[in-house]
């Protein structure tokens, strides 16, 4: 519904119309005015900065979280030879860790 109001709020004008710095006040003016008080870097929490609840499981979850075992699985994985003597890191260019960077 929010995505709807803002397109709407938007359709007046044509993309030639305005410029994507203007698009980008007008986005950002909805939803600073939707959740008042919410500042910026909580946005990147998703639903999360908004639902006490769902921000409590989420955190309850995070401190023993389930993936870890997925997590022992791939380093077995990226450490096991293939049948041609090859592994995946010797396959990529970068380790698991400095893939993330």
């Amino acid at each position: 519904m929010c995505v709807f109001t803002v397109t709407a709020t938007l359709a007046d004008k044509k993309a030639i119309d305005t410029s994507p710095a203007e698009d980008l006040k007008a986005y950002q003016d909805f939803f600073f005015k939707r959740f008042q008080g919410l500042p910026l870097e909580e946005y990147a929490n998703g639903v999360y900065a908004i639902d006490k609840v769902a921000r409590d499981s989420w955190q309850a979850i995070e401190e023993i979280p389930p993936y870890e075992p997925m997590i022992d699985e791939g380093e077995d994985m990226w450490n096991t030879p293939f049948a041609n003597g090859k592994s995946y890191g010797s396959c990529l260019t970068r380790t698991p860790r400095s893939a993330r960077k």
